[in-house]
């Protein structure tokens, strides 16, 4: 054990004792220890040199272990810092950085922005240092000096920049241990934006406790069963969330989570409720410019709505009445202030936002002061400054403190402090935009939701564009209406009643043609009579939803928003479903915007040419009992063509695992091998493709349905902590071929991880493998089993799961239709199509070893990346040419060929689903081989 300067920026002043091997920061890819920690802050300090106490350092990172080494080395080195995301827009950063005098940055390794002339950017390391021979900085804090800026929303259309002191750190970190039991055991996840200040409250949570720091990963923020998942695999015991996170993810089966503390919204009681059983459910109040936190309730499901408890020890609280005269008494409401060290310097650079907000308190009234025990807040002899916070509370009778509402416009939409005014200037600021309103406005889940409506000629596309390049994604309005003229009052004021109440109307949320006053809503989703379009507004709403794209509008191109081909092709069988008709794909990846995908898909109507959706067929047999529980069917049983052609081919590889489709998974921590075996058997009972076997016969493959499904469950153990042991019989159980007449096909494999170090099972490994023969799946199969598996293995009881339509309605679809005239029409357009196609001829150089290799099957895939570079080229000729990536490739890949062979015009073949509605959770092999035929003249236009 070494004494070590508190790793925070809370002081790193004084010494507390720290486990320098403990571990403090957990990511995606590796652990930090404190020693790694702090050998890392330590140098970035170093490399930082010289900064005054008031200087402002700016780290641009994401929530990587990079952003904490960057606030970290910025407050060791003598300086305050400014976290920022790097994913704001490019003009929100720069003015920031602008506004907060910066000349510094420290920037993550992968983040690509430019800075302003005259700022000095350093990049912060991917890896801990390990040197040993560093000079440890020892940096004396006073409590009065800044310890960093947070931005948030502001009412003049600028952003404000709080300027928070050291002294309101060293409360928060000590009622943090007090009150949400933080000990040096504890593991606190990561979920804050770094650009907020609960990101500071999660960093100071875990580190003044010589606890460990769980940072999200890509995906680890969002709320469901992933989020679950991975609060699970890290142990995770404290977490801080909005109620919004809380209401969409699971709470049970979360053994190690001790407290959950939910912040920045109302909790309701339902969510109480859930969350409470067998831990502590805290709320957790206060503004940035109180130091995070001010106040605090334990919640159970019987609370009283609203309840934002009592002040923490070392903050006081004053509720005044609407004069600001005097104290309201017990019972009264009024508007809540924050008296203490926790209160800010103020506004940065913001003199007179700074004098509205922050003001002495009024004489004779600090005995009014509400404190936990005794407290002294006028020790200096001057009156003490209070931070009014335009919150408006119930002083209950037995002191408690309950939220009333807001005095002026801002909201909180996902636990996120919003000035709808920052956003209205904004608006008001973009070209052909004369007049606008922003509100926030309930959407049909009840949740609000930032609305706009506005006058001028800019189009709404156009305006919701402009807005996402100068405003954080947060508050961009998710609505943008145009209106011809804003609504007035009989007095001349604008009618913002009215505007709002037709921006929360269900028909104007949707799109549809409305009338706000006298003038009517302009959209771009009516036909030429001007009523509302229903196939543009089912393109619309199908896009939108498979774009995450609410502001898409039909003069929007598909993949500007973010589309590409394979999510055309989803979207293309989902619509077409819907309106019971085959898409011509090729015009719906070519079409400019979605009014034109609108354009194809009433051609494709109106034609009515369609050979009609998949029926489900009856059985032309049914299956009978034989062999005691197995049901056998008969020859007539339909088997798929593609599956034909699998098991004709694997009677020409024996002893092949060609065909054996692999997922493979690491699990760290906690795992349960017999419920997992349990939750997979479940999910084969369920997929009857999965307990088939096949018998080959001289008519053909017979299927075999087997009423129970039985899952072969290999476990071994191995020891050590390197893993190259596991994966290597994880391979050798995937190269084991299948005998398809005896055995259903799906295999589980679990290889048990046990450290030499360690007998707890708490920190155990196990590499698990789900084999599944071809025939019975293909990739998107795969991932229904994944999921149906793991849902099932963190259920608390057994699902009872509806049947999907079973995969022999597909293959009874596929068998009829190919012995049907229009497949016939189809073989005969191929015929034709690759008449004066032949086999490529390998050029000389190349001939001996390819021969070589394929009479020795010793054929390799040869994998390889794309620089950066080259990737962006190729994003760029797909912007140009309105194509999808593959395409590109495509034409890539045939240019190669006419380099290794003597042909210029080859043709291409590429695996495709065919997978489309009803069959789209039916676990099954939906896919065929698509021929590209490429001439010499369509390579050419590939060739940059």
């Amino acid at each position: 054990m070494e004494s070590s300067e508190t790793l925070t920026f809370s002081a790193l002043v004084g010494h507390v004792d720290i486990n320098r091997d403990a571990v403090a920061v957990v990511d995606e890819h590796r652990t930090w220890t404190y020693d790694e920690l702090d050998t890392t802050v330590d140098e970035v300090a170093a490399a930082l040199g010289q900064v005054a106490s008031d200087e402002v350092v700016a780290v641009v990172a994401p929530r990587t272990a990079a952003a904490v080494v960057g606030v970290l080395a910025a407050a060791r080195a003598g300086a305050a810092f400014l976290a920022i995301d790097p994913t704001l827009p490019m003009t929100r950063i720069t003015e920031l950085v602008n506004h907060s005098g910066t000349r510094l940055v420290l920037m993550a390794a992968d983040v690509e922005s430019e800075m302003p002339s005259g700022v000095r950017r350093l990049f912060l390391p991917d890896e801990p240092s390990r040197r040993s021979d560093r000079h440890r900085r020892r940096v004396e804090r006073s409590d009065d000096r800044l310890a960093y800026l947070v931005y948030t929303s502001g009412t003049t259309g600028k952003p404000k920049g709080v300027a928070v002191q050291y002294a309101g750190l060293r409360v928060i970190a000590a009622e943090q241990q007090r009150v949400l039991g933080t000990s040096p055991d504890a593991r606190v996840y990561q979920m804050a934006n770094v650009s907020f200040d609960a990101f500071v409250f999660e960093l100071l949570m875990a580190f003044e406790a010589g606890a460990t720091l769980v940072l999200p990963g890509e995906f680890g923020v969002y709320p469901g069963a992933g989020l679950a998942q991975r609060l699970r695999e890290q142990r995770v015991t404290h977490i801080v969330a909005t109620p919004t996170a809380l209401s969409a993810l699971p709470s049970a089966d979360l053994p190690d989570l001790r407290v959950v503390c939910s912040v920045g919204e109302r909790c309701t009681s339902a969510i109480s409720e859930r969350w409470a059983r067998g831990r502590r459910l805290l709320n957790l109040y206060g503004p940035a410019e109180a130091t995070i936190w001010s106040t605090w309730a334990e919640l159970t499901g019987d609370m009283p709505p609203a309840v934002i408890g009592r002040p923490i020890r070392g903050v006081g609280v004053l509720v005044l009445d609407d004069a600001h005269q005097a104290a309201v008494r017990h019972g009264g409401t009024g508007e809540l202030c924050v008296v203490g060290p926790t209160v800010a310097l103020g506004y940065h650079r913001q003199p007179e936002q700074t004098a509205s907000r922050f003001q002495p308190v009024p004489a004779g009234l600090t005995n009014s002061v509400i404190t936990d025990g005794p407290q002294d807040l006028n020790a200096s002899g001057n009156p003490p400054i209070m931070y009014m916070t335009g919150d408006r509370v119930r002083l209950d009778e037995d002191g408690t403190l309950r939220f009333v509402g807001r005095l002026d416009d801002q909201v909180k939409i996902n636990g996120v402090r919003l000035e709808p005014a920052e956003s209205q200037h904004a608006l008001i600021a973009l070209p052909g935009v004369t007049d606008a309103l922003v509100v926030a406005v309930p959407a049909a889940d009840g949740v609000l939701t930032l609305a706009a409506a506005y006058t001028g000629s800019a189009l709404p596309s156009r305006v919701s564009a402009q807005l996402r390049a100068r405003l954080p994604r947060w508050a961009v309005p998710t609505q943008v209406v145009r209106l011809d003229e804003m609504p007035m009052t009989s007095n001349g004021k604008l009618d913002v009643d009215a505007v709002r109440a037709r921006l929360a109307s269900p028909t104007t949320a949707a799109g549809r043609s409305a009338t706000v006053g006298d003038g009517p809503v302009l959209t771009d989703r009516v036909d030429a009579a001007g009523n509302p379009d229903e196939v543009s507004e089912l393109i619309l709403r199908e896009a939108r939803e498979a774009l995450q794209a609410p502001e898409l509008r039909l003069e929007d191109n598909f993949f500007d928003a973010g589309g590409h081909s394979m999510l055309a092709v989803r979207l293309a069988d989902r619509i077409g479903a819907v309106l019971g008709t085959l898409l011509d794909l090729g015009a719906l990846l070519t079409a400019k915007t979605m009014g034109e995908w609108a354009g194809t898909v009433r051609s494709a109507l109106a034609a009515s040419e369609s050979d009609g959706d998949i029926p489900a067929t009856s059985r032309t047999t049914t299956a009978t009992r034989a062999d005691g529980d197995r049901c056998r069917a008969t020859t007539e049983t339909p088997v798929a063509d593609v599956q034909t052609e699998i098991l004709v081919a694997e009677q020409y590889l024996l002893g092949s695992a060609a065909y054996v489709a692999a997922w493979c998974e690491r699990v760290d921590g906690p795992f349960d091998p017999d419920r997992f075996a349990a939750a997979l058997r479940a999910t084969a009972q369920r997929h009857e493709l999965l307990r088939t076997r096949y018998r080959m016969t001289a008519h053909g493959a017979v299927p075999i349905v087997d009423a129970e499904a039985v899952v072969p469950d290999e476990r071994i153990a191995v020891t050590g902590s390197d893993l190259r042991q596991a994966v290597s019989r994880a391979e050798q159980a995937c190269a084991r071929p299948y005998d398809l007449a005896e055995e259903q096909p799906v295999r589980l494999h679990v290889v048990r991880v046990d450290d030499a170090g360690t007998s707890d099972p708490a920190h155990r490994r196990h590499l698990v493998t789900i084999m599944i023969h071809h025939v019975a799946c293909d990739a998107a199969g795969i991932h229904l089993v994944l999921e149906e598996v793991w849902r099932r293995y963190h259920a608390d009881a057994p699902l009872d799961l509806a049947a999907p339509p079973p995969y022999t309605d597909f293959a009874a679809w596929q068998q009829t239709f190919l012995s049907g005239p229009a497949a016939e029409e189809q073989r005969t357009w191929w015929r034709k199509t690759l008449t004066g196609y032949g086999p490529l001829r390998i050029r000389a150089a190349e001939t001996r070893q390819a021969v070589d290799a394929a009479r020795h099957r010793r054929g390799r895939r040869q994998p390889f990346e794309l620089g950066q570079d080259v990737a962006r080229a190729v994003d760029a000729v797909c912007r140009r040419l309105r194509v999808g990536t593959f395409a590109v490739l495509s034409a890539a890949y045939a240019a190669a060929m006419q380099d290794y062979t003597t042909g210029v015009d080859c043709v291409i073949g590429t695996p495709c689903t065919v997978r489309r509605e009803p069959f789209l959770e039916t676990v099954g092999l939906f896919v065929n081989t698509e021929l590209i035929p490429t001439s010499s003249g369509l390579v050419v236009k590939g060739e940059d």
